[in-house]
């Protein structure tokens, strides 16, 4: 014959509920919680505020202000890996100074490593806090000009 199992009731206090179950499971967690702050406006915001040097430098028409918010995902992201993964970072830096000499930047290496090291120079100073990854974005010219918008994902906790 089975034995029975006893219910556990340990769950619940005097006057239980789930609410009391909830905070005995909070307070016996043995992890800190952490939260992060949201930071104030999007992150399309945030990535379009990191993207101004590019569009100042580099832009004349609604079209090239679409590639230098791109670049600057481009950038954004990369900036995240080298918190977390330096020979990634290093991998892909080299890869993006190498597209920086296409269209329609044109930028000899010297230029493009140049670009990439004060861009990385500012996420650091500026944006590092934010600690988000672009997972996906959608740049479109609409009629009051272009429009980004980001899909981001928290990164993991920093390595120390």
């Amino acid at each position: 014959m089975a034995k029975k199992r006893k219910k556990n009731r340990s769950r619940t206090s005097k006057g239980g509920g789930s609410a009391d179950w909830g905070q005995a499971v909070a307070n016996s967690m043995d992890a800190e919680l952490q939260v992060n702050a949201i930071p104030e406006g999007k992150m399309s915001d945030v990535v379009a505020e990191y993207a101004a040097p590019l569009i100042d430098m580099f832009t004349e028409t609604e079209n090239e202000v679409c590639e230098a918010l791109a670049l600057a995902c481009l950038l954004w992201n990369l900036c995240a890996l080298k918190e977390n993964d330096e020979e990634t970072f290093r991998r892909t830096e080299n890869s993006l100074i190498q597209l920086l000499g296409d269209a329609p930047w044109y930028l000899f290496p010297a230029g493009a490593l140049n670009l990439v090291s004060q861009m990385t120079k500012r996420w650091d100073q500026e944006y590092a806090w934010y600690r988000r990854l672009i997972v996906d974005k959608q740049i479109e010219l609409r009629d009051d000009g272009p429009y980004l918008s980001i899909v981001s994902s928290p990164l993991g906790p920093k390595d120390e």
